[in-house]
C-alpha cells in the first residue's frame, strides 16, 4: 500500500513540475519577445506584435 502512495505522490509531483516548467517557458518567451522587440524598436506597434503572440498560443 505504501508503494502505491509513494508512487502516486511521485506521480503529482512530476506533472505538477512539468506545468510549472510549461508555465513558466511560456512566461519567458513572452518576455524575450518583448525584449527582442524593444530592442529592435518595434514599439510602435505592439497590438500587432500581442496579435501575433496570441495566435501562437492558441
Amino acid at each position: 500500500m505504501n508503494d502505491k502512495l509513494y508512487l502516486m505522490i511521485w506521480l503529482f509531483a512530476l506533472v505538477g513540475l512539468m506545468v510549472s516548467l510549461l508555465a513558466a517557458c511560456s512566461v519567458f518567451w513572452r518576455v524575450f519577445y518583448a525584449v527582442k522587440d524593444f530592442i529592435r524598436g518595434k514599439r510602435k506597434t505592439p497590438e500587432r506584435a500581442g496579435q501575433k503572440r496570441s495566435g501562437k498560443a492558441a
